[in-house]
């Protein structure tokens, strides 16, 4: 089994935090993952991405074209716990 997500936004909405608290909550679990930010040169309100794959055989490549879940709804889910 593996899954993809990729999260996507602007600078400073916790894009790559979001990727990485997943990526470490999937290896506190014994997952293999592979976790990749990409960001753009300015300083504030650029574009940030964050591709974050889990699997239970080794990771080849991070990459991949269609995401298993939307980052969005993740965002989506996090704020709504929040606000609980």
């Amino acid at each position: 089994m593996q899954s993809e997500v990729m999260f996507a936004g602007f600078g400073g909405q916790g894009i790559l935090l979001i990727g990485k608290i997943l990526a470490e909550a999937a290896m506190e679990q014994g997952y293999e993952v592979g976790w990749v930010p990409s960001y753009g040169p300015e300083m504030r309100g650029g574009t940030a991405y964050c591709t974050v794959v889990i699997g239970e055989q080794d990771i080849i490549t991070a990459q991949f074209s269609i995401s298993d879940i939307s980052g969005q709804y993740l965002a989506d889910l996090a704020k709504a716990k929040q606000a609980n």
